[in-house]
């Protein structure tokens, strides 16, 4: 019986792009076969590490400049919503399970319950701003990466039920000598690269005790964004002079050291003219695509390196990602609550029963640090008095570390 139904869309890939101007779209859906543009989502624009999906229901990204996150609902109608913020974002994941949101403000991670707006933990760890927030695949760890040098990872568990004053990470990676510029997280095992202004890509493992790297790669320029393909046999590699290197993993196993040349046209996809902002792989790693900041994606072939179409924007790109097209096209409607909604219980019906009658929109306010007691003029008088302190403290240690990174690089 023919149904009519092209069930060939039903798998079908898009490529969701967004870039840092936000001029005509801040989100973009392409058909990047054709390079037909699909739909948008407009009003303003989204940072690097700033795109996140809760589960199947909702998309979320962190505005550049502005203290919120915006988030559509794919179910039903699109409808754009905002989220108040501490500050302006530095980068934003989402548990793979959707309950938590975590975002970073300067050097702090901020973990929120999804649908309650419940502030859960403040990780204050790193000395210099955050620059990537990673989930495992089985929500076990969260890794937190800085301009610091510093790669912390921590049990996600332990963030929910621990003071924050007792709460150590299970890792602390600090094998780079500059800012960590991107993170990547395996999906199926328990590998994590790095990629960092040291111009090296450093392969580690959440299952064991070493604090050092399994492998180190060594490029000869910076290498701004990593991906491992989905069988993880080959590493991409975005650097920032425009160049994308393919390296088969087989090929680093057995060396714990390996020195990559920009020369291998072998294994090099030559197109961009700047700084790769951003690489995603398709569902069957035939499809590479590229953002950079010469304001064009590029999709590649991965077997020929060849660029098969190029989708221009208006401003430097800053997410790309593959997901189904059934994600943004279809007629489901949504039964999840509103995220970052507080309810309270109507005292009208008996106090067995729990009613959600009044939604408040939750804001980080001087309450949420000092607890019940900030109504006291001590204690707004110590907290803004520690809080001077500490900003004062912070820019001599931001201070000092470019004094000696500039000393390091110009003793040449």
């Amino acid at each position: 019986m023919e149904t009519g139904l092209d069930l060939s869309q039903l798998t079908k890939e898009v490529l969701l792009s967004t870039d840092i101007f936000g001029q005509f779209w801040n989100i973009c859906i392409w058909d990047h076969n054709t390079g037909t543009n699909l739909q948008t989502y407009k009003n303003t624009s989204t940072i690097s590490h700033g795109l996140s999906f809760l589960r199947d229901d909702y998309m979320l990204c962190a505005i550049h400049n502005k203290p919120y996150i915006l988030y559509w609902n794919l179910k039903g109608k699109s409808q754009q919503a905002k989220i108040n913020t501490p500050g302006f974002i530095n980068c934003l994941a989402v548990t793979n399970c959707g309950n938590y949101i975590a975002f970073g403000v300067e050097e702090k991670c901020f973990i929120y319950q999804s649908h309650s707006g419940k502030l859960v933990s403040i990780i204050t760890r790193h000395l210099q701003n955050l620059t990537c927030i990673k989930f495992s695949s089985n929500d076990s760890f969260l890794i937190t990466a800085s301009e610091d040098t510093t790669i912390l990872v921590w049990d996600f568990a332990d963030l929910l039920t621990v003071e924050n004053e007792y709460l150590n990470p299970v890792y602390t990676w600090n094998n780079h000598s500059m800012r960590i510029n991107d993170l990547f997280v395996s999906p199926t095992s328990n590998r994590v690269i790095s990629a960092s202004s040291d111009q090296t890509c450093k392969f580690w493992n959440l299952d064991s005790d070493k604090t050092f790297s399994v492998h180190t790669i060594l490029l000869k320029s910076v290498p701004n964004r990593c991906i491992l393909d989905n069988l993880e046999s080959n590493l991409y590699v975005g650097l920032t002079d425009g160049l994308i290197f393919r390296i088969p993993i087989k090929s680093i196993l057995n060396e714990s050291n390996k020195m990559i040349n920009e020369n291998a046209e072998d294994m090099s996809y030559i197109g961009h003219k700047q700084k790769i902002n951003c690489l995603a792989i398709s569902l069957d790693d035939l499809t590479l695509a590229s953002g950079s900041e010469d304001a064009t994606v590029r999709i590649w072939d991965t077997l020929s390196r060849q660029c098969v179409k190029i989708l221009k924007h208006n401003g430097p790109v800053t997410n790309l990602e593959f997901k189904p097209r059934t994600f943004f096209f279809n007629e489901e409607k949504s039964n999840s609550p509103l995220l970052f909604s507080r309810y309270m219980i109507d005292k009208n019906v008996d106090s067995s029963i729990s009613v959600l009658s009044k939604r408040q929109i939750n804001r980080l306010c001087l309450e949420e640090f000092l607890g019940n007691s900030s109504s006291q003029d001590i204690c707004h008088e110590e907290y803004f008095e520690l809080k001077s302190k500490y900003d004062c403290t912070r820019k001599i240690n931001e201070k000092i570390y470019n004094y000696a990174i500039d000393k390091i690089l110009n003793s040449s």
